[in-house]
């Protein structure tokens, strides 16, 4: 992965208006901005079949910038896309 690759699933994301939800991971705090009330889960690509103008490059970017056990968040407030890591309750910016 490189950081063309983040860079351009920051920029799907922001253009899908992704996340669909408004459900927010209050505690777990953004590694760039340090808010602790603005990062939400994205959707898996499974979650989104079909429903997604962008699907494939979505799911391939997804597999690139996803850790193994950990799980895809963004941050609302800064736009950096984030790992979390339950076992710990932190979260890393996804980097190329």
């Amino acid at each position: 992965m490189e950081f063309k690759d983040v860079e351009e699933f920051r920029g799907l994301i922001t253009e899908l208006a992704l996340p669909r939800h408004a459900d927010v991971l209050f505690g777990i705090r953004c590694a760039v901005c340090g808010k602790s009330d603005r990062i939400s889960l994205l959707e898996s690509p499974e979650e989104l079949d079909g429903k997604l103008a962008k699907y494939d490059r979505y799911k391939e970017l997804w597999s690139m910038c996803k850790i193994q056990n950990e799980e895809l968040a963004v941050c609302k407030f800064c736009g950096y896309v984030l790992s979390i890591d339950w076992s710990e309750k932190s979260a890393s910016v996804v980097t190329g």
